[in-house]
């Protein structure tokens, strides 16, 4: 009896471990399907909902975002442009200009309006040769006109990158390898 005990008890185990894998692989199955259903729902209503406002909560924030990047460096750098941020950004496009070029340009050239002539608003170096120096009302004025002689004088006349601007608005920088391109780059690199 003893010589039988041992097959059966195999068997039955065999048997045993058989049923609680098929148990299992079923369970494992349900659950899939269950979870497959799940996000086919989810899908179906996340297809539901109207394509037009997620892209204009995007566009809000991109907008956003940038006056904000801006906001951020000038404030990394004690500049008192740092309240003009939204603005920058705002001139920036409507004159076709990348959001981040016053700032940089500004840094660069006065430390963000940190050392410039008395009374000056000019913390771009616009206009400032020697001992002639243009100054402008406001910082928003000095923004804008700068802006607009960016966009008549280098962006419609093809000067775009960093490099090209310097060619035209510091031709000495040019002479010695293009720090002043360099530092811009760096600049917008911060602003990423």
């Amino acid at each position: 009896m003893r010589s039988l005990s041992l097959p059966i008890l195999w068997l039955a185990a065999t048997v045993a471990t058989i049923f609680a894998s098929l148990f299992l692989v079923l369970q494992i199955s349900q659950n899939r399907a269950v979870k497959i259903l799940k996000s086919q729902t989810l899908n179906q209503a996340l297809a539901s909902v109207p394509k037009t406002q997620a892209v204009f909560s995007q566009s809000i924030q991109a907008e956003d975002g940038r006056a904000q990047i801006v906001d951020n460096f000038l404030k990394s750098k004690n500049s008192p442009l740092e309240p003009y941020s939204a603005y920058m950004v705002k001139i920036a496009d409507e004159y076709g200009l990348d959001y981040r070029l016053l700032a940089a340009i500004a840094v660069k050239e006065s430390g963000g309006g940190r050392a410039i002539p008395k009374n000056s608003y000019n913390a771009w170096g616009w206009g400032i040769y020697g001992d002639n120096v243009l100054g402008f009302n406001t910082w928003q004025d000095g923004i804008l006109k700068v802006a607009q002689g960016l966009k008549k004088d280098y962006i419609d006349k093809g000067y775009r990158s960093p490099q090209e601007i310097m060619s035209k608005y510091t031709p000495p920088s040019l002479e010695i390898g293009g720090p002043w391109a360099q530092d811009i780059q760096q600049f917008f690199a911060e602003m990423e």
